[in-house]
C-alpha cells in the first residue's frame, strides 16, 4: 500500500510534469483517480482487518479525498486555460 510520501510524490508528478494536449490530460486524470480509488479501497480494507486507529485512518482518507479534489481542479483549470489560449490566438 502506498504511504503518504508515495502519494505526495505522485501528486507532485501529476502537477509538475508538463502535459501536452487535452487527451493526455484526461488520461492522466483518469489514471490518478483510479490510483486514489485503489489506495482508498486498500485503506478501508486494512481498517476492517487490522483494527487501525479510526482517527489516523480518517486523516489519511481525508488526505486522499483532498488529493482527488486537487487533481480534478487542476485538470479543469488546465483545460479552461487551453480553451482561453486557443480563443485568444484567433
Amino acid at each position: 500500500m502506498a504511504d503518504l510520501e508515495d502519494l505526495r510524490n505522485f501528486l507532485n508528478d501529476f502537477v509538475v510534469t508538463p502535459i501536452y494536449g487535452a487527451e493526455r490530460l484526461t488520461e492522466r486524470t483518469t489514471e490518478s483517480i483510479k490510483t486514489i480509488d485503489s489506495i482508498q479501497h486498500q485503506m478501508l480494507t486494512r481498517i476492517d482487518k487490522h483494527n487501525l486507529s479510526l482517527r489516523n485512518s480518517e486523516l489519511y482518507l481525508n488526505y486522499l479525498q483532498f488529493s482527488r479534489d486537487i487533481i480534478n481542479r487542476f485538470s479543469l483549470i488546465a483545460l479552461l486555460q487551453r480553451e482561453l489560449n486557443e480563443k485568444c490566438r484567433v
